[in-house]
């Protein structure tokens, strides 16, 4: 006799426990991981190339899902294990890790949902007010595909977004400014003078943002070459520096100026390439080969490929960002080095928290410096008011491990 419908859904539910345990059980990296309170630091190391790899044998293209980018520039994707962090659009369903290749089997996939959530933990109130509960339905979804995750995974990444909230909203709140710095360089006809003014942010006592740096820079660089492609991508590179940075009026809020919406959207769509830049300093380390999921296209067909990260233990805890002289035709990579090197590269942390918020007001000046309208000023006000966290302490975070 068939069974009953009941008895099927039974039978699934006891199948997809039982896969679960299972796949914990059998996990080598699970039960390792489920056993410590804190995030090795030597569980992972990466192998350094000494050439850089080129950005085609970096990225692997998931049927139907995001694009997996290994993000430096000088490791070239191994044997695992994988550290996927998936971006905002990704996370929330997670068919794709049923499309992983066969080279990267299940048990050897580790999925960190910090990056996301973070963006998650300063965009969304709701999310905020039961952010244990939301998270555990989430990894609930990919357990239920075979991804296994530590013992108080929910708990634990609910204290790390508890407590270094304020220091997300203050790297965050930096990343605005840059953004409103751009917008406005790229707004100006005579690219010599945006680049100029950005040089003067790279020597100006402000948060250094080496990454927004040299973003800005190349944004300013494909204006001034607005035939430039990248080797073997039809699209010219400058319509990604548009498709970013263009005003969207409707969407999302946006106006046809610079708004908290448009700063908003814009820094959060930049979330993967900056999160793990602003991370280290707060104690994260890799358990696993460092692998992005994402299908935002000017990350991938762009700013990841021209601007990757370098590892380089020896300047830890921050990450480098290289150009990839070589995914340019050789005329416009060198050119491009040279435009880049007009940027300033010294850079001094600040000494104490007086200097660290002097340098935040600095860099929201400078960025006020820019605009003209009132609407603009006052949404750079605003966003001052409401995310610069003027008593600010990261000296002391918590650690954090996938």
């Amino acid at each position: 006799m068939a069974p009953t419908l009941p008895s099927v859904f039974m039978k699934s539910t006891i199948l997809a426990k039982l896969r679960r345990s299972k796949n914990r059980t059998a996990c080598v990296i699970c039960r390792y991981l489920s056993q410590m309170n804190w995030r090795p630091a030597k569980l992972f190391t990466p192998v350094k190339q000494v050439q850089p790899v080129p950005y085609a044998e970096r990225i692997v293209q998931i049927p139907r899902g995001p694009t997996l980018v290994w993000p430096y520039y000088n490791i070239r994707p191994g044997e695992g294990p994988f550290e996927i962090a998936p971006d905002s659009n990704s996370y929330r369903n997670p068919n794709w890790v049923e499309q992983l290749p066969s080279s990267m089997p299940r048990y050897k996939v580790i999925v960190n949902l910090l990056p996301a959530l973070t963006e998650e933990w300063l965009a969304n109130e709701q999310f905020r007010g039961d952010p244990e509960q939301r998270i555990v339905n989430i990894i609930a979804r990919y357990e239920e595909r075979g991804v296994c995750f530590r013992k108080h995974y929910a708990t634990d990444l609910t204290s790390i977004l508890q407590t270094n909230s304020a220091a997300f909203r203050y790297n965050w709140t930096i990343l605005f400014f840059y953004v409103a710095i751009i917008k406005k360089l790229l707004e100006k006809r005579d690219l010599d003078e945006a680049m100029h003014e950005l040089t003067k942010v790279s020597r100006a006592d402000v948060p250094r943002a080496g990454m927004m740096l040299s973003l800005g820079a190349l944004s300013l660089f494909l204006k001034a070459r607005q035939t430039l492609c990248l080797p073997g991508d039809p699209k010219k590179a400058y319509s990604f520096v548009q498709a970013f940075f263009d005003f969207q009026p409707g969407r999302k809020g946006e106006v046809n100026h610079l708004s908290v919406a448009y700063l908003r959207n814009r820094s959060f769509d930049l979330g993967m390439y900056y999160f793990f830049p602003s991370m280290t300093s707060l104690g994260q380390q890799p358990v696993g080969e460092t692998v992005i999921a994402t299908r935002d296209a000017p990350l991938l067909r762009l700013i990841f490929r021209a601007l990757p990260f370098i590892f380089d233990p020896e300047r830890a805890p921050s990450i480098p960002t290289a150009i990839a002289r070589d995914e340019f035709a050789t005329n416009d990579g060198l050119e491009f080095v040279a435009w880049r090197s007009r940027l300033n590269e010294k850079f001094e942390p600040p000494i104490n928290q007086d200097q660290k918020t002097k340098r935040l007001a600095n860099l929201a000046e400078y960025a006020r410096g820019l605009c003209e309208l009132a609407e603009e000023k006052e949404a750079l006000d605003q966003i001052r008011r409401e995310w610069a966290v003027p008593t600010i302490d990261t000296k002391n975070p918590s650690s954090w491990r996938p």
